[in-house]
């Protein structure tokens, strides 16, 4: 995570599937941010999604959760040869369900995952958004999501340049390169 200006960041929690801080503004505006790597195991998913979950009921506040969620929210956002999990993607609507945020969108490339391989065994996936709570997106209300191309990874970075109530943006930049 990198920012651009003199907000305070303040690690509230992590493991191996989130990075969770809060953020206090020089206006003393405090706001929270989850970076997640969701579960890339099948079977230990549901694992992961409680944990947003708990995160989501330990803050009222504004939140934005973005990164590698490793789900698909409806079948137009995987492409390849197998179609995705029913069951799977019906987990993840669930969980964003449950803690009410709302999907911010996309500039740049749908798909932010590519297996790299070539012809019918390529398989390309929007893994990676970026989420936010309706207090989040009044606070912020000029936003934009970004899928920058990267080469050093298989994931594309996720860049979330914020508005400040016409004072200018802020960046923060969630690369998944903590795995």
């Amino acid at each position: 995570m990198f920012w651009t200006d003199s907000s305070k960041i303040s690690l509230k929690g992590y493991c191996k599937n989130f990075i969770d801080v809060s953020i206090t503004q020089e206006d003393g505006l405090t706001w929270k941010a989850t970076f997640v790597y969701g579960e890339p195991k099948l079977e230990l998913r549901h694992v992961f999604w409680d944990r947003i979950r708990f995160l989501h009921a330990q803050w009222e506040g504004p939140w934005i959760c973005a990164g590698d969620f490793n789900g698909v929210l409806n079948g137009h956002e995987h492409k390849g040869r197998c179609d995705r999990s029913s069951t799977q993607m019906n987990l993840f609507r669930e969980c964003l369900e449950d803690c009410e945020p709302i999907d911010l969108g996309y500039i740049g490339p749908k798909f932010t995952w590519n297996n790299r391989l070539a012809g019918i065994n390529n398989v390309r996936v929007r893994l990676d958004r970026a989420v936010a709570n309706s207090h989040f997106i009044r606070l912020f209300d000029e936003y934009r999501v970004e899928n920058v191309v990267t080469s050093s990874s298989d994931h594309y970075a996720i860049k979330i340049v914020l508005g400040e109530h016409g004072q200018g943006s802020r960046s923060i930049h969630a690369v998944e390169q903590f795995r």
